[in-house]
């Protein structure tokens, strides 16, 4: 399982971005995200590689006394 994030122009309702999605077939939400400090990193690698990559970042979190808030998040470039 796995959620598609994609930027919706601001000002946007949530009527608004499902009609505009509608044509995809695929389930579609609004969602808000509040505004937090993130750990990141860019894995120039491929995907059976990533562990090392993930490994080190929740170190890195754990490190500095904090903990993942949820799932992490992948853009890929």
């Amino acid at each position: 399982h796995w959620t598609l994030a994609v930027p919706a122009p601001g000002g946007r309702s949530a009527e608004a971005v499902a009609t505009a999605a509608g044509r995809f077939g695929a389930p579609v939400e609004l969602r808000a995200h509040p505004r937090q400090e993130v750990a990141q990193l860019v894995h120039p690698g491929p995907y059976a590689d990533e562990q090392p990559s993930l490994d080190a970042l929740y170190a890195f979190v754990a490190r500095h006394g904090l903990r993942p808030a949820g799932a992490h998040t992948e853009v890929y470039l």
